[in-house]
């Protein structure tokens, strides 16, 4: 187990025990005993060795640091206290231990470390953004949560809004988010789109009242904050539609001042994990992620003329050069294109099953599913232009493939989400896929050959906004195991042999209309 050393306990102090949902199995791999904590909760599987099972088995109470080096004495194989503290850290760290993990994480206002210096804000040197007043952020979204005070700001001043623009309908509504209990406001719509923005694509709240008068979310669109040892990271979200050309705007270190300003604001940011698991059996610490990190975006850019999929690859191998020798349980090389096709069919399957759970039409409410139809008929579609969804871009493609890649590593927000890393891996890939798929789909239904690097971008945030979704993320876990296989472990076979994946309809094409 790959641990970081951390600061050192007092002897008195409590050591918690492990979480009780957690359960230890033991198992038997090439004549060797092996130890996998279970871990419910995050759907992963931590490895361990002899001496990290030899503490998990006294971990059943609360108990001094002394105490629990006695117990460990008492089996015949004392331990020092260091390397005690070393798989108490990475315990801890992997939010094992009972009281490790909380669902609230309020935003500290001095520095991880405890100073009372302000907090450094870690921003890539290439990263830029500039709003271009597009306008699309604000179409296609229920726009909140919005503040209590914020809301009761605009309803004082909706004479200097002007009330002719919202006939009919209060400025907001209230509705329980996916994965959510309490209710929330959210900003009304017209015509699907925000019922503030205006005509020319500019917020009207922002035009009348000013940037602090604006939904705390409309502020913080499209930057994402994480917490690091280090200070706090800023990041891109990749759901701007007009990204090509905002992305070449001023460089983000010049708006320091205003993302300190918003930062402010928050009550929590997500932070990263001081361990986390590498391939679901390898414990990794937080610095020897920033090394892989470096690694896998060296990669990317190496292979950025390359476009998205030579990216995708090259940082697959980056990655799986530092898992664990595995063997192939999966299906064999002849089996790929059943095993490729199984898990669209599944996939596409599943989705429209949850459409049919939660879709109504009529009253009030009109409700839509746009994101998730056009995901399912581009599923329908791949086999049938399948060598043209698995092949590379090039151009302002490219460019944009690079910008998510290398958002989705260097933010950490995502990639640490799911259980391991290979599993983030597979998501990216996995979502990239449908994301070509996508574009592809909508481009031949106007009779177009291929995509354009717009087309592209628009399909990227429709299927990252569907696959974050809380509903379609949970009826997607399902097919995890099928996902690493075959968007990590076999993702070279699969683009190597995209010309033998596309399928022909055999039925003859008749334009009628």
């Amino acid at each position: 187990m790959d641990t970081a050393d951390a600061p050192r306990s007092h002897p008195d102090t409590v050591v918690p025990p492990l979480r009780p949902d957690i359960r230890l199995e033991e198992a038997e791999k090439a004549g060797e005993k092996v130890y996998v904590l279970v871990d419910p909760r995050f759907e992963r599987r931590v490895r361990l060795d002899r001496r990290g099972r030899d503490v998990v088995a006294l971990l059943d109470r609360a108990q001094p640091f002394h105490a629990l080096l006695d117990r460990i004495a008492m089996t015949g194989t004392p331990m020092t206290p260091e390397a005690l503290h070393r798989v108490l850290d990475a315990f801890a760290g992997l939010g094992l231990l009972d009281g490790s993990v909380s669902d609230e994480d309020p935003l500290r206002r001095t520095a991880p470390d405890g100073s009372a210096d302000p907090v450094p804000l870690l921003i890539p040197e290439d990263l830029r953004f500039t709003c271009t007043g597009c306008g699309s952020c604000c179409l296609g979204v229920n726009v909140g949560p919005v503040g209590e005070a914020v809301a009761q700001g605009v309803r004082d001043r909706m004479a200097d809004l002007d009330p002719e623009t919202v006939p009919g309908k209060a400025p907001f509504f209230t509705m329980v988010p996916d994965g959510e209990e309490d209710e929330v406001l959210v900003c009304q719509s017209r015509n699907g789109a925000c019922l503030f923005l205006d005509p020319d694509g500019l917020c009207r709240i922002h035009r009348r009242l000013g940037a602090p008068a604006k939904p705390l979310v409309c502020r913080l669109f499209p930057y994402r904050f994480v917490w690091t040892p280090d200070g706090v990271l800023v990041g891109l979200q990749t759901e701007c539609r007009d990204i090509l050309r905002a992305s070449l705007g001023r460089p983000v270190r010049e708006q320091e001042a205003d993302l300190r300003e918003v930062l402010a604001l928050l009550s929590k940011i997500p932070r990263v994990r001081p361990h986390l698991s590498l391939d679901g059996e390898t414990t990794f610490s937080y610095s020897d992620y920033l090394t892989l990190e470096r690694e896998i975006l060296a990669a990317v850019d190496a292979a950025a003329g390359r476009g998205g999929w030579a990216m995708l690859l090259a940082a697959n191998r980056v990655l799986l050069a530092r898992c664990r020798p595995a063997a192939d349980t999966g299906p064999k090389a002849g089996d790929l294109r059943v095993e490729f096709y199984s898990l669209l069919r599944d996939v596409g399957e599943t989705l429209m099953r949850l459409k049919d759970r939660y879709y109504e039409e009529g009253g009030r409410i009109r409700f839509h599913t746009e994101n998730l139809d056009m995901a399912v008929e581009a599923l329908r579609d791949a086999p049938l232009f399948a060598r043209t969804v698995l092949s590379d871009e090039e151009g302002e493609s490219s460019r944009f493939a690079r910008l998510v890649l290398s958002n989705f590593w260097r933010s950490r927000e995502e990639a640490f989400g799911p259980p391991d890393l290979v599993t983030a891996a597979s998501e990216l890939a996995f979502a990239w896929f449908l994301a070509r798929a996508v574009a592809v789909s909508r481009v031949r239904q106007v009779h177009r050959r291929v995509p354009d690097p717009r087309d592209l971008v628009d399909a990227w945030v429709l299927t990252h906004m569907l696959l974050r979704n809380h509903r379609v993320h949970d009826s997607l876990q399902a097919f995890r195991d099928r996902v690493r296989h075959v968007f990590v472990h076999r993702l070279g076979d699969v683009i190597a042999g995209r010309a033998d994946l596309e399928q022909t309809n055999p039925q003859t094409d008749f334009y009628l209309f």
